[in-house]
């Protein structure tokens, strides 16, 4: 449970403070941290889910991001 948390946290951080410049790179950001997180309380494999979790969020994440992005422009 203690390496959820820093992993976690750690994500989160970088989340915040990171300066991502696009919508993209910030969706792909919370996308992996909220599916690694998901996928790691699946239950069975939780490595191995929370890995395919990670890219999962991040890829969903990317493409809502750079919609918004285009949006934008």
């Amino acid at each position: 449970m203690n390496k959820q948390l820093i992993l976690a946290s750690t994500l989160l951080s970088a989340l915040f403070f990171s300066g991502c410049s696009t919508n993209a790179a910030n969706g792909a950001l919370i996308g992996a941290t909220i599916g690694g997180l998901a996928g790691k309380a699946s239950g069975d494999h939780s490595a191995e889910r929370g890995r395919e979790g990670m890219l999962i969020g991040a890829t969903i994440g990317a493409i809502i991001g750079n919609e918004k992005d285009k949006r934008k422009q």
